[in-house]
């Protein structure tokens, strides 16, 4: 089981080592290869290194903003290589060939079987820098630079989508989609077109589009078409979150303000996770979570409910997810229930630094 977004398809991925002995053509290095699954194409970048008779490996899922992230399993034996991305619930199987600079396999997900090739290179497409504030600003004489937050609604789930968009000058712009209660930020955007009033942005990392129309209040109505959903959307110009002013530190052990560190079994894959329970200033409590291995941070808690002695239930709407545990011990020992499975779930307290 992997935590539910908006349909945001990420590779999420475990770290672990090579399992045989070394073939015959060392497989360390950078290799390249786009994962074509018809709506979603995807740019994916391998690192291999060797080291102390076996691999380690990470990921970046270039068109997804995501670098460095952990591979769980990566087997070698003669010439064949296998590949594990544990929380994606994927497998990657393929054959080096003759010149040890290809592997010809198939990507293995969900029942599908997608023809996918690696090949080795030098020079590897880069994760994007992310944008700074300053280049999205608005300013005067460009209608689009800004930040453009708005509320997409799929059944019972509000899930508020922004855009980030810098205006470069004679029609052409650079911009990234935050997905802000599912701790999905930075997705490139890979293509944005403005003819007044029409705006058209593509967004091949989540398989996304958005169509819309500036009007002269400054809004642009216009609809989110992702997977089979076609929403409508209104899009404002306004200002990112404000920083965050909770205090994350541990207080007192009968209290769960603190950070928290826990793992969730799902079928034979692990997924590492963090809990961040704050107090903001008015002394209300605050919650994010924190996905390692899916590239997720500070996905935003609904509600929070902590309870005197030890009770204590969360809430994340946006994906679907409720914990109920338990304080005790300096830890929260509990339940995580998500798209109808019910896993145990332990944190155990960080010190505080």
């Amino acid at each position: 089981m992997k935590l539910t977004r908006f349909y945001l398809p990420t590779l999420v991925l475990l770290l672990s080592l090579l399992v045989g002995c070394k073939p015959s053509h060392d497989i360390s290095g950078a290799w390249f290869g786009t994962l074509d699954a018809g709506h979603l194409k995807l740019r994916l970048v391998f690192h291999i290194k060797h080291h102390g008779g076996s691999y380690e490996a990470t990921v970046d899922t270039v068109d997804q903003g995501r670098r460095d992230l952990p591979v769980s399993a990566v087997k070698v034996k003669g010439a064949e290589v296998h590949i594990e991305l544990g929380s994606f619930g994927a497998v990657y199987d393929g054959n080096l060939d003759s010149t040890g600079t290809q592997i010809v396999g198939l990507f293995r997900q969900a029942g599908a079987n997608i023809p996918f090739n690696l090949k080795k290179t030098a020079q590897p497409p880069a994760v994007a820098a992310p944008l700074l504030p300053a280049s999205y600003t608005p300013r005067n004489g460009s209608d689009l630079q800004g930040y453009w937050l708005g509320t997409v609604i799929i059944g019972p789930v509000k899930t508020r989508i922004a855009f980030k968009i810098s205006d470069l000058g004679t029609g052409k712009y650079r911009a990234e989609l935050d997905s802000v209660d599912q701790g999905a930020t930075g997705i490139p955007v890979t293509s944005v077109s403005y003819q007044s009033p029409s705006v058209h942005m593509e967004v091949n990392g989540v398989a996304g589009t958005f169509d819309g129309t500036l009007s002269h209040s400054g809004e642009i109505s216009g609809t989110w078409k992702q997977g089979p959903n076609n929403l409508p959307v209104v899009l404002k110009r306004g200002a990112p979150p404000a920083p965050d002013t909770a205090d994350y530190r541990s207080v007192k052990d009968s209290e769960p303000q603190g950070i928290w560190s826990g793992a969730l079994d799902t079928k034979g894959s692990v997924l590492r996770l963090v809990l961040k329970i704050g107090k903001q200033p008015n002394g209300t409590l605050v919650a994010k979570l924190d996905s390692p291995d899916q590239g997720a941070n500070d996905i935003p808690a609904a509600t929070i409910q902590f309870t005197a002695p030890s009770t204590l239930k969360i809430q994340w709407t946006a994906i679907a997810a409720t914990f109920n545990a338990d304080l005790k011990n300096n830890k929260l020992t509990g339940t995580w229930v998500q798209g109808g499975t019910s896993l145990p779930l332990v944190f155990n307290r960080e010190k505080s630094k």
